[in-house]
């Protein structure tokens, strides 16, 4: 009788096997399903979110480079008006610098001709000054000629008498010497 204890204990423990595989098979095959499923939708799912992210980040990749272009064409524009501001200024200063020059140049100019104007003002005024005394003296020695030539011309009809006196004597004294 000993002889059941050694077939007893594994016989009900297959019968519990067999109970709880069949059991377990049935439970199981669902629970494979549900698995199956439940991963095949958590699949999709992380699919569908995948999408959705790379949906967004092209999205914003797109945004990021219409914002990248409106940048650089801002940047480009600042820049191009930058470089025309500067290139303005350098026109100014090339500008002005050449004025300064040449009003420089103009002022050194006109300031050697007042110079110049002011040397001839005064040969002008010393030549006007020499013309007044000559005209001062050249009347004075008029005057003193037409002196002279009065008492000259005196002196001369004088002498023209003293001579027609002369000869009249001389003649008278020859008239009479002839007589």
């Amino acid at each position: 009788m000993k002889k059941y204890i050694y077939f007893a204990p594994p016989i009900v423990l297959l019968a519990l096997f067999i109970v709880y595989y069949l059991h377990f098979r049935t439970g199981y095959d669902l629970k494979l399903q549900e698995k199956a499923a439940s991963e095949q939708r958590e699949k999709e799912e992380k699919v569908r979110i995948e999408n959705e992210q790379r949906k967004k980040a092209v999205d914003e990749a797109l945004a990021s480079q219409e914002r990248h272009k409106k940048e650089k064409a801002e940047r480009e524009a600042f820049l191009e008006k930058r470089r025309e501001d500067r290139q303005a200024a350098l026109d100014a200063r090339d500008k002005s610098l050449s004025d300064r020059i040449k009003y420089r140049d103009k002022v050194e100019k006109l300031t050697k001709d007042v110079a110049t104007v002011k040397d001839e003002v005064t040969k002008l005024e010393q030549d006007e000054e020499l013309l007044r005394a000559q005209i001062v003296f050249f009347q004075a020695y008029v005057q003193k000629a037409e002196v002279n030539s009065n008492s000259l011309t005196a002196v001369l009809e004088k002498i023209q008498k003293a001579d027609d006196a002369r000869a009249a004597a001389l003649k008278a004294a020859a008239a009479k010497n002839r007589s």
